[in-house]
């Protein structure tokens, strides 16, 4: 009876640890670069499991609030063919010619020829859906240099996204931006959402020329390190089958006693 009981209970348990949410919602993932220089470039960390070939749709087009403003922009997607832990960071480059190189998994432009990022005036939003252009989607993060205004930057209105928590907004229009903060220290993976989101862990250059590879920071490539937890902490689930699991090693040595 006891061995049908834990059984049981085990079985629950893998099967909820099994089903562990993946990307679906707001900073799910969050940027960690952005650069409107040269090739064109973006990174952005996975705070979240991700379960092979979910496609994460990107856009420069200006959310107004209920749709997509402005015809001129592009759209692209990125996916892996495996899944990904969390702390992952990805790195998109070649945004500005049409062919886009990722460090892992691929992406590819969906829709616009306007390839690149503006130097100014601009926002990237992250999201899920059944397409690039659904009417729905499920927003998981943005990155603007000159502040969400709904015009000529596009806005966080209705995405779920608040600035300094699941977006990161800057207001000054420089071209190239890098997140320098703590990868290691947080205790929880959405606690290093205020940490991205904010803006005092960034560095970011502006000026004539392509600052991406000046040899002043920030420069491009943009830092790889995966993001990891201060302190092991294991899953409720997985505490709680130890704990069983030590439990009935006692009892069986008392039996044997």
């Amino acid at each position: 009876m006891k061995k049908s009981v834990f059984l049981t209970l085990a079985l629950s348990i893998f099967a909820t640890l099994a089903s562990k949410a993946s990307i679906s919602g707001a900073g799910d993932i969050m940027f960690t670069g952005f650069n409107s220089d040269g090739n064109d470039d973006l990174a952005f960390v996975l705070l979240n499991s991700y379960t092979a070939n979910t496609p994460i749709f990107f856009t420069d087009n200006e959310w107004d609030g209920a749709a997509w403003s402005d015809a001129g922009e592009t759209f692209f997607h990125w996916s892996s063919p495996v899944n990904l832990a969390e702390g992952t960071v990805i790195t998109l480059g070649g945004l500005s010619s049409g062919v886009i190189a990722a460090s892992t998994g691929s992406a590819t432009f969906d829709s616009g020829a306007n390839f690149g990022l503006a130097a100014s005036n601009e926002s990237v939003y992250a999201y899920v859906g059944a397409s690039f252009d659904t009417t729905t989607p499920g927003f998981l993060s943005a990155f603007a240099n000159s502040g969400f205004v709904s015009v000529p930057t596009g806005s966080l209105a209705n995405t779920g996204l608040v600035a300094g928590s699941t977006a990161t907004e800057f207001t000054n229009g420089h071209d190239i931006f890098a997140y320098n903060g703590d990868r290691s220290s947080q205790a929880a993976w959405a606690d290093y959402r205020a940490l991205t989101g904010g803006t005092a862990n960034w560095i970011s250059q502006d000026g004539s020329g392509d600052q991406s590879i000046d040899l002043v920071a920030p420069d491009l490539p943009f830092d790889s390190t995966a993001f990891t937890l201060g302190a092991a902490v294991p899953e409720p689930g997985v505490s709680l089958l130890i704990t069983m699991s030590a439990m009935g090693l006692l009892s069986r040595r008392r039996r044997v006693r």
